[in-house]
């Protein structure tokens, strides 16, 4: 490293211990929020095996279905995962310390 670059390790560390604890409700947030779309899921389908379609327009419908349910996760799984990396990153620094 020479002399006119700033090593911000030290500080991204520090950034990610003082942030952990403000983290965790977030990381609360999206797990309720995906566990109430999978129930929204659920009911919708339910709903759907109690409609009066035939077996080409349910499996299509169920398809459809499937697919939103799997797009509209996916944001929150994404954000999910990258708490998780932080949250995980966090505990190491701690128990390092």
């Amino acid at each position: 490293m020479s002399v006119f670059e700033i090593d911000t390790s030290r500080t991204e560390l520090a950034d990610t211990r003082s942030q952990a604890p403000a983290l965790k409700p977030l990381y609360h947030s999206l797990l309720t929020t995906l566990t109430n779309l999978d129930f929204a899921y659920e009911r919708e389908r339910e709903q759907l095996n109690l409609s009066a379609l035939n077996a080409k327009d349910h499996a299509r419908a169920l398809m459809k279905l499937q697919e939103n349910h799997r797009e509209r996760r996916l944001p929150y799984l994404q954000q999910l995962a990258i708490l998780q990396e932080r949250l995980e990153r966090s505990d190491e620094l701690t128990s390092d310390a």
